[in-house]
């Protein structure tokens, strides 16, 4: 979409005509041009589907698990081994993950 320079207009008190309510192609656009449809999801499904990547970040896990400690027990010399962190965020993600594929199955139903 090419940007056009529009020149100024003269106040003459009138009222400014209402714009045009988008239309569906529009409203479902994102910023790359593109209307998300069901083949955008199908291809973000398979992409998830193919990677073996975590879903959720490792900081924000992170953050998650000191907070919920803190809430917990009210201590702050408690300290974690990388490798339980690691265990407890794979674990979590496959609770959500087979959480999901339920609902969806149900969904179904």
């Amino acid at each position: 979409m090419v940007r056009v320079k529009q020149t100024p207009t003269k106040l003459t008190g009138k009222i400014a005509p209402r714009k045009q309510p988008a239309t569906k192609a529009s409203r479902n656009s994102t910023t790359y041009g593109y209307a998300v449809g069901k083949t955008y999801r199908y291809r973000q499904i398979g992409r998830y589907q193919q990677s073996t990547e975590l879903s959720i970040s490792r900081p924000a896990f992170q953050r998650l698990v000191w907070k919920i400690v803190k809430d917990m027990f009210l201590e702050n010399d408690l300290r974690f081994q990388t490798s339980g962190i690691e265990a407890l965020h794979e674990a979590s993600e496959e609770v959500l993950v087979t959480l999901l594929e339920d609902m969806k199955l149900a969904r179904r139903i």
